[in-house]
């Protein structure tokens, strides 16, 4: 796949479409997490975003820093990840995108419930949960639902509530 990428940043120098050669740095990222290389993730990630703010593409930047976020989540760098999801979260806020709100808010209540912080984890999943309802995701809505019962299971002790939500799923 790296092969066919590089092919293809190839032929982007040619026609100098820095749109697509942000989506392919962002595809290349992807190919390096897969195999459990975040460095190179990490670099190639961060090169597409800087095209994507040089372009002022805000959706797709933020959509970028959402990445680079769970890139240092995986590196347990909970302080930068924490920095590009704030930075995500203002953007989407700015330009009132549900799907990236919807991206960050989950990631939020991820780092929150691993950390054992079960209230801000819960207020998360919950703004995750009626955002992807009210857009129709299902899949966002389940997984947000699954988030709730386990933040209310594990860290709150409301078996109750916690089978209210695993009951929704």
């Amino acid at each position: 796949a790296l092969d066919y990428f590089d092919k293809g940043l190839e032929i982007v120098a040619e026609t100098k479409d820095k749109e697509l050669e942000a989506i392919l740095y962002g595809s290349i990222a992807n190919v390096y997490m897969l195999q459990n290389k975040e460095l190179e993730a990490l670099e190639n990630a961060l090169k597409g975003l800087s095209i994507f703010e040089t372009l002022g593409n805000k959706r797709s930047a933020a959509i970028s820093m959402c990445n680079i976020g769970n890139l240092y989540h995986g590196l347990l760098n909970e302080q930068q990840a924490m920095h590009y999801f704030e930075q995500a979260k203002d953007i989407a806020e700015e330009i009132n995108d549900d799907y990236v709100k919807s991206l960050v808010y989950y990631q939020f209540a991820e780092i929150y419930s691993k950390n054992e912080e079960h209230d801000k984890a819960i207020e998360y999943n919950k703004k995750t949960y009626e955002i992807s309802k009210s857009t129709n995701d299902k899949a966002a809505e389940i997984l947000s639902l699954q988030a709730l019962a386990y933040n209310y299971c594990k860290g709150k002790k409301e078996y109750n509530k916690a089978e209210t939500y695993a009951l929704e799923c």
